[in-house]
């Protein structure tokens, strides 16, 4: 899947269980907002679900290019009778507006059965910072090496160069000093004695 970027800038939405992954997903989005043409976008608030908080989020998504969904224990507690984590509506709609989603496995844990297929970021304890290598990596984002040569305007003066030496005499190319045939010699000189005596002998 080809992410479309708006302009050069990809957007992140961080997609995360308050409950045990609030930390690494404050670090993360500081460490993508810190990186040149890369803006992430997480909610830093403890305020419970409401339709203000959710139509928030729901603009946050729209807004975004990739969500990175941050993997733990919690996003399954409805197994355990509680209310459904949130993270799963996120995903949903996510997937329903064709965003890319990008699984980091925070916490060990059973990936959500609506994204079962994704290939996901394990993590380790490694920081915030190579995280984002790691996503951009996964996008191919900013890791072009090679060298791209580009194209100089001639300058006015390499021009005026080029224009005096297409003034000057051009140079009689040289008789050849050996033919096979006499004869085809022969005609040649005349041509170039008739050709140089029209040219630069006047009447």
């Amino acid at each position: 899947m080809v992410v479309e970027c708006d302009g050069s800038v990809t957007k992140f939405f961080i997609s995360y269980a308050k409950k045990d992954t609030r930390t690494l997903a404050i670090n993360l989005a500081n460490a993508f907002n810190r990186v040149r043409g890369l803006e992430a976008w997480v909610d830093k608030s403890k305020l419970v679900a409401g339709e203000a908080w959710e139509l928030k989020i729901e603009r946050a998504i729209d807004w975004c290019d990739v969500m990175i969904v941050l993997l733990s224990p919690d996003l399954h507690r409805h197994k355990r009778g509680e209310k459904s984590s949130y993270v799963l509506k996120e995903i949903r709609q996510a997937l329903n507006t064709g965003k890319r989603i990008i699984p980091i496995m925070a916490q060990q844990t059973q990936l959500p059965l609506i994204i079962n297929e994704l290939q996901y970021i394990n993590y380790h304890g490694q920081s915030a910072e190579a995280l984002v290598t790691e996503v951009r990596n996964n996008l191919g984002i900013g890791l072009s090496t090679g060298t791209q040569q580009t194209y100089q305007q001639p300058t006015r003066q390499q021009l005026g160069t080029k224009a005096q030496d297409s003034k000057k005499t051009p140079k009689v190319a040289k008789i050849p000093t050996k033919h096979a045939n006499f004869l085809e010699y022969y005609f040649l000189l005349i041509f170039r004695f008739r050709h140089y005596k029209q040219t630069y002998i006047p009447n």
